[in-house]
Order: structure tokens, then C-alpha cells, then sequence
């Protein structure tokens, strides 16, 4: 049986200015990873990854000081051509559409590109062990979509746990 811990990274200076570039956290960003880690403390893990993304690094480090990341590019959030990474959660669902069903751009990764992506990368997760992942808002959505369907899309705030068993 797996045990996958996914968890969203804590604040980051991008989240908080709305430009999400690759920044490192804010100080309530280092209190909720810090938080973070009184909540994972006793909890042994087989494998830690972290996208390679500066907000979720730090989270991990922060959370699981005495751990070895191992950084997965898989667990980066979702690239759009002058945009940078996405944050998903400032649109509606006609945007989140039209990214969905873009032709493929060799600057930008498209909707159907990323589920491709997140699909990979869960099917070469291990069968059995503990996984704790590191990574950002659409990513672990998509993850949500696929290892549960029929869950309806959620909120998903800074640090947040969610765990899932297959």
C-alpha cells in the first residue's frame, strides 16, 4: 500500500505581490511551514519530494529539516509563455478552459500537457511506502482529480495535508 502525503507549499513572496515568480517564502510563509512541521515531526517517510520551485523547497526544508529532498521537475507548477507559472486559483472556469484546450505552444506547457505530466508522475510512484510531495495549488488538484475521482475541486491553502492511501 502507498501512503502519499501531498502538500501544498507555504507562502511565498510571488503568492503574496500576485506575480507568482519563483520566490523564496514570506515570514508568515516560514511560520506555517515551521507549523507544518510540528504536524509531520513523528511521521517517518520512505521518500520526500519537493518540485524544484524555491516556495516548495523551502517548505520541505522547513517542514522535515533532517530529511533528503529529492526535487521531482514532474511537481513544478503549470508553465504559460509570459506568465511564468500559474496560478490557477485567480481564474474562472472560461480561462482555465481555454488553457485546457490551447494547441500545443513549444513555450508553454498546455492543459493537456500538464495532466500528462501529473499522470506520469503518479504512475511512477512506488506501489508501497510512505510518500511525502512538496509542490503547488494546480498540481495537487490535479492530483486530487485523479487518484480520487469524483471529488469535487476544493480550496486548497498554504500547508495544507492531504493523504491519500492506494
Amino acid at each position: 500500500m502507498l501512503d502519499l502525503w501531498l502538500i501544498r507549499h507555504a507562502q511565498s513572496l510571488g503568492n503574496q505581490d500576485g506575480s507568482q515568480a519563483d520566490t523564496d517564502l514570506t515570514a508568515d510563509g516560514e511560520a506555517q511551514a515551521r507549523s507544518l512541521a510540528r504536524e509531520v515531526e513523528t511521521e517517518q517517510f520512505d521518500l520526500v519530494l519537493a518540485s524544484p520551485l524555491l516556495r516548495a523547497r523551502r517548505t520541505a526544508e522547513l517542514a522535515l529539516p533532517n530529511a533528503s529532498v529529492v526535487i521531482e521537475p514532474r511537481l513544478r507548477e503549470l508553465v504559460v509563455a509570459n506568465k511564468g507559472f500559474l496560478d490557477i486559483t485567480r481564474l474562472d472556469a472560461k480561462a482555465i478552459r481555454e488553457i485546457a484546450s490551447a494547441k500545443p505552444d513549444p513555450d508553454q506547457e498546455n492543459g493537456r500537457q500538464f495532466i500528462a505530466r501529473i499522470r506520469e508522475w503518479i504512475e511512477a510512484l512506488p506501489s508501497s511506502g510512505r510518500v511525502i510531495a512538496f509542490t503547488h495549488f494546480a498540481v495537487l488538484r490535479e492530483c486530487l482529480r485523479q487518484l480520487r475521482p469524483g471529488l469535487p475541486p476544493q480550496r486548497i491553502d498554504f500547508c495544507e495535508i492531504h493523504r491519500v492511501t492506494r
